[in-house]
């Protein structure tokens, strides 16, 4: 975990937050699903009761990037994104182009992209969460952690900040902080059927650790 017509909740807009990185799959728990096959879908319903009678242009492109996002055509979204020309002025393209960029393995062009995004709103924790992960994908797990908690300090309740959080310390074979924030995740998504899969990983990888 994406609009543009609108100011975007900075607790529960629809941000695609986390993704599986290969940093995280290197520390698979015996006898559970691997992070490679989890989907983290942040993205949430939370503008489905906006009703738009002709979006703009630039909306209509953001839209459109992110369900391609969504359905994992990511060059296509980053060929999208890229031509738009308010691109250097909209935190939440350089968002997508910067998580397109990342689901694509194209570490420094991300990390570029999304800091782009953090000097145009640098109070929206899934930039922070992004930019995490891509330190976790370097393996640069202690960077990855103190970019969490300025996502945690901006939104305390930022369930996918703690989940990477959790992916961190396991990198870092600190097996308490990692319980810790795998429970942490947990307390907070009780009864959210939105995180119901990715749940069930996380207690079958507390039961492992």
């Amino acid at each position: 975990p994406p609009i543009t017509c609108a100011e975007p909740d900075t607790n529960k807009s629809d941000l695609l937050a986390t993704t599986p990185t290969e940093a995280q799959q290197k520390v698979p728990a015996p006898g559970t699903v691997t992070i490679e096959q989890e989907q983290y879908n942040m993205l949430s319903a939370v503008n489905s009761n906006r009703r738009f009678i002709k979006p703009a242009p630039s909306l209509q492109l953001q839209t459109t990037a992110r369900s391609l996002i969504k359905r994992k055509q990511y060059k296509q979204a980053i060929s999208l994104l890229v031509s738009s020309p308010d691109l250097q002025k909209d935190w939440e393209k350089n968002y997508w182009l910067g998580t397109a960029y990342l689901l694509t393995r194209q570490l420094a062009k991300a990390t570029q992209v999304l800091d782009h995004a953090l000097k145009l709103k640098g109070n929206i924790p899934e930039i922070w969460i992004q930019r995490a992960i891509i330190e976790q994908e370097k393996g640069n797990a202690n960077n990855a952690l103190k970019l969490l908690a300025v996502a945690q300090n901006i939104d305390p309740e930022s369930a996918a900040a703690f989940l990477n959080a959790g992916y961190a310390y396991e990198q870092l074979a600190e097996t308490e902080n990692a319980h810790a924030a795998y429970n942490h995740f947990l307390k907070l998504t009780t009864n959210d059927l939105h995180w119901a899969s990715t749940r069930q990983h996380i207690l079958l990888r507390l039961y492992n650790l």
